[in-house]
């Protein structure tokens, strides 16, 4: 069956190319749906942006807040387990809602790592603001809580549906790839020859 779709924007043969092979790597792709309810600043993820969301009901979260830094380590508010010959990282929440990874190694104990480098943001520890929040995690896990949002619908409440589905990376596998063939067989006519 061919599947016909609109999309606005696309002015050429190069980008309906691209369009179309991103369309159907996500048809393939797509293997998780999901359907969630956010807090308010759930308003700032965009459709078609790929979020990071963490399923807090699983066994062994390693999700919290930082309670302490002292250079380049920091202390967690939960337990973390790192998994040998894995990278890991901290994904740290950002003011503006954002998100930023930071890869870390073990600390003294395990509550404690250390980042192998600077955030972008300085981490906030203080009693006057929300601490920054983290996530941790090796990459696998990180990955596999990649959604790329298709919708975000406001409530009343206070509260943001967000619907959406698995983030593959192979999604844009053709971006690179210039199109076969061309628009116009021997470029332009204008029909008066």
């Amino acid at each position: 069956k061919t599947e016909t779709y609109d999309s606005k924007g696309i002015r050429n043969y190069k980008q309906a190319f691209w369009a179309a092979n991103r369309r159907h790597q996500k048809n393939i792709l797509k293997k998780i749906s999901v359907s969630f309810t956010a807090t308010e600043e759930g308003i700032f993820a965009l459709p078609n942006r790929a979020i990071s969301v963490v399923k807090g009901s699983r066994m062994a979260t390693y999700d919290g807040c930082v309670t302490a830094v002292n250079g380049l380590t920091v202390e967690l508010s939960q337990p973390v387990k790192f998994t040998s010959g894995d990278d890991h990282s901290l994904i740290l929440k950002l003011r503006d809602g954002g998100v930023q990874s930071v890869n870390v190694v073990p600390g003294a104990h395990d509550r404690q790592v250390i980042m192998t480098s600077v955030p972008q943001e300085a981490i906030y520890v203080g009693n006057s603001a929300l601490k920054t929040e983290f996530s941790f995690g090796n990459e696998a896990r990180h990955n596999a809580q990649m959604i790329l949002v298709s919708t975000v619908d406001p409530g009343d409440d206070r509260t943001v549906k967000i619907t959406g589905f698995n983030y593959d990376k192979d999604f844009y596998k053709f971006d690179n790839v210039p199109p076969f063939g061309r628009a116009f067989s021997n470029g332009f006519d204008n029909g008066f020859n």
